[in-house]
């Protein structure tokens, strides 16, 4: 089964844009780094708070994002932004980009998620970000994984969300749901999860 679930992970599944391999790592480190997080579901699967993943994508598109070079995540895309041919969340995260941009950037980005203290004036712009990543990772990598090698939607991992509400990194953890791995798949990362991300 390991053999089987590699090769669906590694190379059978379409990579139309960068997707799965964000929702991979970010798997991969809540295995890694959040098992107090862990818990096991009624189905044997092993569940996580579906707000490390939305975290971890923070963590990996903003500064890509923020660039003054234009770094494409999907193929066909363009600085242009025009519609079809542009990554899912781009636009929310532009405004709160620039919003951060004269302010801290990032780190202060980071800060006020984690501390609670994202400014009233960007809050709602905050939380529809949060809410399109969660909304993108279930409709696209999440549901499509692993698809091309078993011949159904969501057979490795599969998502359980709720809204979120409070722009901050306990709401992310607290509000959005869970999302569950197959034990095999599970294993797997545990055992050469590191191997992945480096």
């Amino acid at each position: 089964m390991n053999t089987q679930i590699l090769t669906a992970i590694l190379s059978k599944d379409s990579k139309d844009s960068t997707y799965k391999y964000a929702l991979l790592r970010a798997m991969v480190q809540c295995v890694i780094d959040q098992s107090p997080h862990k818990e096991k579901a009624p189905n044997g699967w092993i569940a996580y708070p579906f707000g490390l993943l939305i975290y971890y994508w923070l963590l990996y598109y903003y500064p890509i994002f923020a660039s003054d070079i234009f770094i494409p995540q999907k193929n066909g895309e363009t600085p242009e932004l025009r519609r079809g041919s542009t990554i899912a969340f781009r636009r929310e995260f532009n405004k709160v980009i620039e919003f951060y941009k004269d302010k801290g950037g990032f780190p202060q980005f980071r800060f006020d998620l984690i501390h609670e203290t994202i400014p009233e004036t960007i809050q709602r712009d905050v939380i529809l970000l949060l809410r399109k990543l969660q909304q993108t990772i279930k409709k696209m990598p999440m549901k499509h994984l692993g698809f091309y090698e078993f011949g159904r939607h969501y057979s490795l991992v599969t998502g359980e969300v709720k809204t979120i509400r409070t722009p901050s990194y306990y709401g992310m953890v607290k509000e959005s749901g869970r999302y569950c791995i197959l034990p095999d798949l599970h294993r797997l990362m545990d055992e050469i999860g590191a191997l992945i991300i480096g």
